[in-house]
């Protein structure tokens, strides 16, 4: 060590030309390292979403989602299954193994989802992706006086504008129930037309 200190207390020049050299490898390190502002996150989940309408939660459970889960069981690539029963709805969300092939293990439950075919009657088709993760960048609230559909056109204006921006890829409506319509009808003008509830429901299907 002390010969090293005493040859750059000599040789004045080749400490210079040591700093610079750390320095200039420094600069060229950095223009090549990648990174980025939001860093993008792999997806490790696959989500099973199955609509089952006029169904209790202990219906969807028994009736779709433990089929669901038994046909998935024992596939590879698959670490963990947990699944969320609702009213109307069931998620079964397929974690896999970090070594795993997300595209083959996808295409493998999707297969193993369309041989199950004692499924309820009035399922709709379930619905199979894999989780996509966002992060988020900016939140802005909406509020004011006024009823719950006016809020909602000005959030979704608003949402336009945003869009409109080349910046800006995505952006999501949260807090506001979807628009709803309500269809009434005597049963003075039900008798006058000849018609049922039935046929109407159908109608409008």
């Amino acid at each position: 060590m002390n010969r090293l200190i005493e040859f750059f207390i000599r040789y004045r020049i080749w400490a210079n030309v040591l700093m610079f050299s750390i320095f200039g490898f420094g600069l060229i390190a950095f223009n090549q390292m990648k990174y980025s502002f939001f860093p993008e996150m792999e997806p490790d989940f696959i989500i099973v979403q199955v609509v089952y309408p006029g169904a209790a939660p202990e219906e969807v459970e028994e009736g779709v989602i433990l089929k669901i889960e038994e046909n998935l069981d024992g596939l590879e690539g698959i670490e963990r299954l947990t699944s969320t029963s609702s009213e109307n709805f069931g998620v079964v969300n397929v974690e896999i193994t970090s070594s795993a092939d997300l595209d083959k293990v996808l295409t493998d439950v999707k297969n193993a989802v369309d041989q199950i075919n004692s499924f309820p009657i009035g399922i709709e088709k379930p619905v199979i992706f894999e989780q996509k993760f966002r992060t988020r960048a900016l939140s802005v609230v909406v509020f004011g006086e006024t009823d719950l559909y006016n809020l909602k056109y000005i959030a979704e204006n608003f949402k336009d504008e945003l869009m409109a921006t080349p910046e800006i890829s995505q952006v999501a409506i949260q807090g506001l129930p979807d628009l709803e319509f309500s269809i009434e009808v005597s049963e003075a003008n039900l008798r006058r037309y000849q018609m049922t509830f039935d046929e109407i429901s159908r109608a409008v299907a």
